[in-house]
């Protein structure tokens, strides 16, 4: 009685690990090799998967020839097998003993243990592990990237985009068959620290938005890197791009002037200045060499308010929408008045020195005006009582200065 119940035990064991099991397809491609008589195998921990003494796979155990592949006529070999859930180490062997077995130095990532095997962890469904090419990581022709020799690809120009107000990242992509992602980094607030912001896939249109930029406060330097298919991370040495970062401020006599950092990472001659009344209908008013990063605008026309930096003959291909770098656009709006809708009233005359006729209609009496400083600060206030209402600005010393009357402002300049 007792052997017949330790019979059952032992048929209902082999019967568990069979109902549990899945099936796993080995593949090796083989094509780069000469390939022994006795053809290929599979070894591994695969009869006992934990260690602790117990047969979990009806398979040998780290037999070099216990587990053949079948050549599928194209140098690939394989073989499918029952296996339950579990972390398996095992390697592939040409031939049928120790004599030539696949080895990995433990700095290998597809290697995880010291005796330099393969692994592989094993769920409750049905999986082919991708193939992949004798005593590497990956298939055949899918290698790791050369430090020595480097794919070429770096960064064409960072830009500020006047869409989104964010920093923009551009490089032109090539076709590598080793390369997966482009990988952004941009630098800390420490010196030629730099820090990951983003991953990007290699065969995308090479751009990317840096939604964590303040272009408006300062400038950014950027470079890229590559992983590979191996999973390594590549950084070129160099590389880096700076953005520009305008400021402006009011100067004598009604003029204004623009500092700007240098752009980095590119050759190019000069740089562009632009002015307008809104980011849409920017005009050129001047270029400068580009070893300047400063320029005075004198006496600007009243209604034009936003300035920008630009330069061009950066290294993208001329085939592509962007290939120029553009600074943020910086108006000499006080951010306090920027609440603009239409213009409901007439300053007159602007220049002025003494007084500004301020003309409205009817239904704007009684309300109170305000004068704001170049810096944003108000400086007066008043109601008005008059459809053509006179303002003293004797007091005023000479400058730009802004009159707001409800959402509505004009530029008002003062001279002498």
């Amino acid at each position: 009685m007792t052997k017949k119940m330790g019979l059952v035990c032992l048929m209902v064991l082999g019967l568990s690990f069979i109902t549990n099991a899945v099936q796993v397809t080995f593949q090796v491609d083989m094509s780069g090799q000469t390939v022994s008589p006795n053809g290929v195998h599979l070894a591994g921990s695969f009869s006992d998967v934990n260690g602790d003494g117990v047969i979990d796979n009806d398979l040998p155990n780290w037999n070099p020839g216990g587990i053949a592949l079948a050549d599928g006529g194209n140098g690939i070999w394989s073989v499918t097998v029952d296996l339950v859930a579990g972390l398996y180490e095992y390697k592939f062997v040409n031939g049928n003993d120790w004599s030539n077995p696949e080895f990995f130095s433990p700095d290998v990532f597809c290697a995880q243990s010291l005796n330099g095997n393969r692994s592989i962890t094993i769920g409750d469904v049905n999986i082919a592990i991708p193939v992949v090419c004798w005593n590497q990581c990956l298939a055949c022709g899918a290698g790791c990237i050369d430090p020595s020799n480097p794919p070429s690809i770096t960064i064409c120009l960072v830009t500020v985009d006047v869409t989104s107000g964010y920093n923009h990242i551009i490089w032109e992509p090539v076709t590598n068959s080793v390369v997966q992602e482009v990988v952004v980094y941009k630098e800390t607030n420490v010196l030629n620290v730099f820090e990951q912001i983003g991953l990007v896939d290699f065969s995308a249109s090479g751009t990317f938005e840096d939604i964590n930029s303040n272009p408006q406060v300062q400038a950014n330097r950027y470079k890229i890197g590559l992983k590979d298919s191996c999973g390594f991370v590549y950084e070129p040495f160099g590389g880096i791009h700076k953005t520009i970062h305008l400021t402006t401020s009011p100067g004598l006599n009604n003029n204004i002037n623009l500092n700007w950092s240098a752009y980095e990472g590119a050759d190019f001659t000069s740089y562009n200045i632009y002015r307008g009344n809104n980011v849409g209908s920017m005009n050129l008013i001047a270029t400068v060499a580009s070893n300047i990063l400063s320029y005075t605008d004198f006496n600007p026309p009243a209604d034009e308010w936003n300035y920008m930096i630009e330069l061009e003959g950066v290294s993208c291909n001329p085939d592509r929408a962007l290939v120029f770098s553009r600074s943020n656009v910086l108006s000499m709006v006080p951010q306090n008045i920027r609440e603009v809708s239409q213009t409901r009233f007439q300053l007159f005359p602007n220049p002025a020195s003494s007084s500004v006729v301020l003309k409205i209609n009817k239904s704007n009496s009684c309300e109170l005006y305000e004068v704001y400083n170049a810096l944003g600060e108000l400086i007066m206030r008043d109601r008005i009582v008059s459809e053509n209402q006179v303002i003293n600005v004797e007091q005023l010393p000479e400058g730009i200065y802004f009159l707001k009357l409800g959402a509505s402002f004009q530029r008002l300049q003062i001279v002498r």
